[in-house]
């Protein structure tokens, strides 16, 4: 059998955390993430293909961008998960909300992994999204469109006899909470519903696309 010290060494060796302290940046493309963070904490930055090893030993190969771990005076951790999107939409396949929300999901997962053989306990979690153009899930009837040209088949919006029950996108997009199960792909009310935060990105003239934020510490 294994030795738990060995177990634990060979995690973190396949999980390419680092130091980081005072402003990171996370960039993605043309885009750019600086994030001030209030303490010491580990990050780790295009973790989508740092994290592959975890990544095919679960069923959902998609994370978000980039994760960070902030130790608390309690001894537990908080976890922020960061995605980095060009456009956010209602329903396109690889920038909807619901796309980006299965990222999330990712992203937990495989730091859950680790923090289970670590013995962590996050105390809760923040997730952020920055972008540069969300005005498709923004728009004010999103929601209610002929979803005939949707072009991923797997996603369908409630119809208006559901309304009593469900969280459209857009009102979701907009309240700076997400609600997740265990898939990413629950909108119900029901589900646990955590900090979401909407970071817009701005272009600068050589073409870029930045913002400065600071790293929520609740």
């Amino acid at each position: 059998m294994i030795d738990f010290d060995v177990f634990q060494k060979r995690i973190l060796q396949n999980a390419p955390f680092e130091k980081c302290n005072g402003t990171v940046e996370f960039s993605e493309n043309n885009m750019v993430l600086d994030m001030t963070l209030p303490k010491e904490a580990w990050c780790v930055k295009n973790m989508d293909s740092k994290f592959r090893t975890f990544k095919d030993a679960l069923r959902k190969r998609t994370c978000a961008d980039a994760v960070v771990w902030i130790p608390t005076n309690s001894g537990r951790w908080i976890l922020h998960i960061i995605e980095i999107k060009g456009t956010v939409t209602r329903s396109s396949k690889n920038t909807s909300w619901e796309h980006i929300k299965c990222q999330f999901v990712g992203a937990y997962r495989l730091c859950r992994i680790v923090a289970a053989a670590l013995d962590i306990e996050f105390e809760h979690v923040v997730f952020y999204t920055a972008f540069i153009n969300d005005d498709d899930i923004a728009s004010e009837d999103a929601d209610w469109s002929d979803t005939d040209d949707t072009e991923d088949p797997s996603i369908i919006l409630p119809d208006r006899d559901m309304a009593d029950n469900m969280l459209f996108p857009s009102i979701e997009w907009a309240s700076g909470k997400c609600r997740l199960d265990d898939s990413g792909w629950s909108n119900n009310y029901t589900d646990k519903e955590h900090t979401h935060i909407r970071i817009k990105l701005e272009e600068l003239p050589d073409g870029t696309f930045v913002s400065t934020y600071p790293c929520c510490q609740t």
